[in-house]
């Protein structure tokens, strides 16, 4: 027989101890009613889901902060976006790549999305936080989001806890995609349980969309001198007009290459 010892260490996480002890015994749960021949895949699973919740702790215990808040609004703004002109949900949700922490945000079709959200007034420039960030070799479109967004504490506007609700409702909570975009969350730093603490409201007020070519302005791997990496820099969008591109037609070549 297998035992798992979940022990708390440290009262000041609780409330979160709790949410992880549900979740567990709803993931044994539906194990228990898993066929012999698949129980290896549901251990596996159970695992998975562990780890996940064990790196959360790491990164935001107590919750996450107003920027990393932010961001993960804008990165599901743009998954949203993508389900919405036509990509499958299953497929948008094993594409979003920001929690993994990839060089960009969205990887699918051969193609990528790095999402920027910001709080600014124009001009408006963007932290590009590697010089892989902006690279791109396959054949599909590389894009570079910037969503702009007020943050209200008026009551106008949706919440990043309501906003995840949204899209779990519109993949389906039970569904491969619901649960794929459960345990991202949480590899992201989300956990429902630190919902009461998003208390911030966002109304995106306009979107920027360009597309990376040849031309584009940014520091890739290729242009460093050996021994120089860990780039960052500030990129003004003022200087990627050429570039501009519409969002929807964008995400519609992406559609196209698997059609």
């Amino acid at each position: 027989s297998t035992a798992i010892d979940v022990v708390e260490t440290d009262g000041r996480y609780h409330e979160v101890f709790n949410a992880l002890v549900g979740e567990l015994l709803d993931g044994l749960r539906r194990f228990a009613a898993v066929q012999d021949s698949d129980k290896g895949v549901a251990l596996d699973f159970l695992a998975g889901r562990i780890i996940r919740w064990r790196n959360c702790f790491k990164l935001a215990p107590e919750g996450m902060g107003t920027e990393k808040q932010l961001g993960l609004f804008g990165e599901l703004w743009v998954l949203q976006s993508l389900m919405d002109n036509g990509i499958p949900a299953l497929e948008s949700v094993a594409g979003w790549k920001g929690p993994d922490r990839a060089p960009q945000d969205f990887q699918l079709r051969g193609s990528s999305v790095e999402v920027k959200a910001s709080r600014q007034a124009k001009p408006v420039s963007v932290r590009i936080s590697s010089e892989r960030q902006l690279d791109h070799s396959a054949d599909g479109p590389l894009l570079l989001v910037h969503c702009a967004v007020d943050v209200r504490n008026d009551g106008s506007g949706v919440s990043l806890p309501a906003f995840v609700e949204r899209l779990r409702d519109l993949v389906g909570r039970q569904s491969d995609a619901g649960i794929l975009l459960h345990d991202s969350l949480i590899t992201y730093g989300y956990l429902d349980v630190h919902a009461p603490r998003y208390v911030s409201a966002y109304n995106v007020r306009y979107v920027d969309c360009f597309e990376v070519s040849d031309s584009f302005p940014r520091i890739r791997e290729s242009d460093l001198d050996e021994g120089i990496g860990e780039v960052s820099y500030s990129l003004a969008l003022s200087a990627c007009e050429p570039h501009r591109v519409d969002l929807e037609t964008a995400i519609g070549r992406i559609v196209g290459v698997g059609a």
